[in-house]
């Protein structure tokens, strides 16, 4: 019977007894010490383990809006799962990298400025061994004004207008949760409009029946109409029934 101690100690007979594997999240030191009946207990054994995490980075470039000059000495803030890890500043054409991020999903950018509103990119993932590039982030300098947006929303399949569609905007790059600023629905045509905005980026989820949810980036300019702010949106396609080799059993599947 082989007992272990995960605290430095050594096993003695009312240690943990090895009957399955052991899970481990850090490094570790674990040791091992045989006991039989009638024979002396072995020599304990030290066994080190350790996590080798893969590291990914992120890159991008800020904007200011409207204007597609780099942004410079930005402040880059990166949170995983709400917790900070880490930061740099933009450079002077507006570019950022931030290297040595454990890969994972859960990642926030907070963008800051003085002088600029903030701006917030989420649901982001770090891949192992891998530089992610980033969506350009547009900052808007402060204003009082509000500014209004308007654009289309096709069908992906023969790229006409869909109406009757719901798109919720939500403050932010890439946010899909959380609190909508905006609710409107397209017009017959597919074409919408959205007034009074806090300038910035915004999230815009489309959704209606029969079709797939999907979600777009709009940018509001203080005091102007933003047109443009496009998006297209997929049919949810129907099953259909595929007839096996034998020629008589039909079973349903989806249409591929």
């Amino acid at each position: 019977m082989i007992r272990y101690t995960t605290d430095g100690g050594e096993p003695d007979t009312t240690s943990s007894c090895f009957e399955n594997p052991i899970s481990i999240v850090e490094a570790i030191t674990i040791n091992t010490k045989s006991f039989a009946p009638n024979r002396l207990p072995s020599d304990t054994a030290t066994h080190q383990y350790t996590i080798i995490t893969e590291f990914g980075s992120l890159s991008g470039r800020v904007e200011t809006i409207s204007t597609d000059l780099g942004l410079s000495g930005v402040n880059v803030s990166v949170y995983k799962n709400e917790a900070f890890v880490k930061d740099t500043l933009t450079g002077t054409d507006g570019t950022f990298i931030v290297a040595e991020l454990p890969a994972g999903s859960g990642y926030k950018i907070v963008f800051s400025k003085e002088g600029f509103l903030p701006v917030s990119y989420v649901g982001i993932t770090v891949s192992g061994n891998h530089t992610t590039y980033l969506e350009t982030v547009e900052m808007q300098p402060e204003a009082a004004q509000t500014g209004d947006i308007s654009g289309y929303v096709s069908n992906a399949l023969d790229n006409q207008g869909v109406g009757n569609l719901r798109i919720d905007f939500r403050m932010g790059l890439n946010v899909t949760t959380g609190s909508v600023v905006q609710t409107v629905v397209t017009n017959s045509d597919g074409s919408y409009s959205v007034s009074d905005l806090q300038p910035g980026s915004y999230t815009g989820e489309v959704s209606g029946e029969g079709y797939t949810t999907t979600s777009f980036t709009a940018v509001c300019v203080a005091d102007s109409t933003t047109a443009g702010q496009n998006a297209t949106i997929t049919l949810v396609l129907p099953e259909m029934f595929h007839v096996q080799p034998d020629g008589e059993t039909v079973v349903a599947g989806s249409y591929t």
